[in-house]
């Protein structure tokens, strides 16, 4: 489990919160691996999901009160990115970055035990079938 290595990385207040997500987090992972869904474990499942859920909008009010930056590799990605297009050398300065909880991956997680419910456990799919088809 990977909530002893962030703990207390974060000052409180926000320390107990980012643990609350870390946790719920887990117990998500935890309910996606299962190989055999009963009712009951999706049931456990879709309250797991109403939990992440508030677990992310909460952290994403709450991180709005940390600094944070691009990473100096993605800050260099952007200036030759930049300078491919424009044909010049120009240099960037970090852009500031904040969690987003408006993204497909975030927004499409609830869907997960219903996913389960209808097509089983994601342990036994491939896509062989559609790669042969194309």
């Amino acid at each position: 489990c990977s909530m002893p290595c962030f703990e207390g990385l974060i000052h409180n207040p926000y320390d107990s919160q980012f643990q609350d997500l870390l946790f719920t987090l887990n117990c998500f992972e935890g309910y996606a691996k299962f190989r055999i869904h009963w009712d009951s474990s999706l049931a456990s499942f879709d309250e797991v999901i109403v939990e992440l859920g508030s677990a992310f909008r909460l952290f994403d009010k709450e991180s709005r009160n940390f600094q944070t930056e691009e990473l100096p590799r993605e800050q260099q990605a952007r200036a030759r990115h930049n300078s491919a297009a424009k044909g010049t050398h120009t240099t960037a300065h970090p852009k500031t970055r904040c969690f987003n909880n408006s993204t497909a991956k975030t927004h499409f997680l609830g869907n997960y035990p219903g996913s389960v419910r209808y097509f089983g456990t994601l342990d036994g799919t491939s896509t062989k079938t559609v790669r042969n088809s194309l």
